[in-house]
This record gives structure tokens, C-alpha cells and sequence, in this order.
């Protein structure tokens, strides 16, 4: 089992208590159901392509997942898999402006292609594959919150003769149990997403705590902040965070905000002056001018 899902029930209260202030909660959440719901995705448009490289791959990609999922939601952090969230994670109750997104797909492919000639024809394929993705995921809905309440896949013998001669897996056709397809190896990408959102999860948290802890005067408060703290600083331990990183971007950061609140300080300071000679201007009592008197002009008389 991956470590990090292993050990997250020592943060769970902290990222629930600091969401508010963090999204801690929100953010580790939203990280494990995006991940699943992709992979679970992504195994059905392998199904339907009938490749028998793919289907492997991805089944062993969204088992040691939905592993993972199952630990989770038993020891620290309740996953929505709803037809409702799959939905939203798929990204179909988005407002995106399909115009918008063809012409920038045809563009980049007419600047590749370093003519504009074929621009309209671009564009009219991005708006059908817009369409037909979109098409694909809303049907793909129901399907992908069922997967994602299995507890096995269905190898069947082509996939099984895949996994044998190239990944040395030693796999019977049939329904295997996620536990024997679970390969850590095989979620690398998503094992690296995961440990950079808790790390970020992490320092908001401990931010906040540290705050919190040295403003409260109450026993109760007091120790349960203390608890969050080490339960904090022992799963920054678990997920590999640098702390001497941390360190440097922080000194980094509040670098960059000591000089944009120096810049700040010297705009307001250059705008109380124009002020102030506004005002000053405008103490200046106006001498009125007096209308100077018009000469009379003599007008010879005629006879």
C-alpha cells in the first residue's frame, strides 16, 4: 500500500478543522478523485479500442487506485464517486466555448504546418472532436461510477497473454482481485501528484496551526492544536517534503512580498503628495479680475 494513503488518517482532522483556511481538506480530496475518475476513464476508451496493451495497462492502473480509494475512504478521507461528481470532475457542467478552443486548436496546427490555408478545415474537425469527447464522457458517466465501486477486473485471455510475455505477470484469465494487480510502480505519475498536493496541503496547514497555537490560551485548544502540529510534521516526514526547499521558497517568497509592499508604500506616498498639492491648490483663495472698463469709441457725426 502506498505510504502516503497509509498514513493520511494523522492529518485528516487537522485538513478537516483547518479547510476553511486551507482547503486541505478540499485539495487532497480533489487530487484522489480526479486521479481515480481519469483512470477509470481512461480503461474505458481502452475497452472500446480493444487493445490489448492498453486494457492491460490500465487495469492494472486503475486497480492499484481504486486501492488506494478503498483505503482512504476506511481510515481517513470520504470519496464521492457519484454519478453526480463524476460528472463534475469530467468536467462536463463546465461552461467551455467550443469556438473558443477550435480556433486555438487550429491555429496552433496551421503555425505547425506554417500555412493558414488549412484553417477552416482544422477548425471544423476541433469542433467535432469537442463535440464528440463530450459525447463520449456523458456517456461514460454511469460507467465510470460503477467501475469505480469494483472491487476486481475481468482479464480476459488476450490481455492475460499480454501481461505475461511483457510484464511478467503470471495472470489466469478471469476476475482478479484488485490486491493482485496492485503495482505502485505502475501510478507513478499520479504517486507524484499526490505527494506534491499533500506538501502543499501541509505547509498551508502548518502555517495556520502555528498561528492559531501561539494565539490560544484554552487547555482544550491548546492541546489539540499541539496534536494537529506533530501529526503534521511527522506526514511532512512520510511524504518526502524538503524542508530546507520549503525553507528557501519561503525566504523567497517573503522577499518578493517585502518589495511589492516597498513598491506599494512608495505609490501611496507619491499619490499623498499629488494629493496634498491638490488640496494646497485648492486652499489658494482666486483673485477675482475686475472687468476692465471698455473705451468709448466716437463715432463721427454724419450729416
Amino acid at each position: 500500500m502506498n505510504k502516503i494513503i497509509a498514513n493520511l488518517a494523522q492529518i485528516a482532522q487537522a485538513a478537516e478543522y483547518f479547510d476553511k483556511q486551507t482547503s486541505a481538506a478540499w485539495r487532497i480530496r480533489s487530487t484522489l478523485t480526479n486521479m481515480a475518475v481519469w483512470a477509470a476513464n481512461a480503461h474505458i476508451y481502452a475497452l472500446k479500442a480493444m487493445d490489448a496493451e492498453r486494457i492491460a495497462k490500465s487495469s492494472v492502473k486503475l486497480a492499484t487506485l481504486r486501492c488506494w480509494m478503498r483505503d482512504s475512504n476506511e481510515n481517513s478521507f470520504t470519496l464521492d464517486f457519484t454519478p453526480s461528481n463524476v460528472r463534475k470532475t469530467l468536467g462536463l457542467e463546465r461552461k467551455v466555448d467550443a469556438h473558443e478552443e477550435a480556433c486555438r486548436e487550429a491555429r496552433t496546427k496551421c503555425i505547425r504546418t506554417r500555412s493558414a490555408a488549412q484553417f477552416k478545415q482544422f477548425y471544423d474537425a476541433a469542433i467535432a472532436a469537442f463535440e464528440e469527447r463530450r459525447r463520449q464522457r456523458e456517456e461514460a458517466v454511469e460507467e465510470v461510477s460503477n467501475l469505480l465501486s469494483d472491487r476486481s477486473m475481468f482479464i480476459d485471455h488476450e490481455v492475460a497473454d499480454y501481461m505475461k510475455a511483457f510484464m511478467h505477470w503470471d495472470i489466469r484469465p478471469g476476475e482478479i482481485a484488485d490486491a493482485d494487480l496492485y503495482d505502485d510502480n505502475a501510478v507513478e505519475q499520479q504517486r507524484d501528484q499526490l505527494a506534491e498536493a499533500i506538501g502543499n496541503a501541509l505547509e498551508a496547514m502548518w502555517d495556520v496551526c502555528d498561528i492559531q497555537l501561539a494565539a490560544a490560551i484554552t487547555d482544550e485548544k491548546i492541546q489539540r492544536l499541539a496534536g494537529y502540529q506533530q501529526g503534521i510534521h511527522q506526514m511532512m516526514e512520510v511524504a518526502g517534503v524538503n524542508r530546507t526547499r520549503l525553507a528557501e521558497r519561503r525566504a523567497k517568497l517573503e522577499a518578493q512580498i517585502e518589495a511589492q509592499i516597498s513598491d506599494a508604500g512608495k505609490s501611496v506616498k507619491s499619490i499623498d503628495a499629488d494629493i496634498e498639492a491638490q488640496m494646497a491648490e485648492m486652499m489658494v483663495p482666486k483673485v477675482e479680475e475686475t472687468p476692465k472698463s471698455r473705451k468709448g469709441v466716437r463715432i463721427p457725426k454724419t450729416a
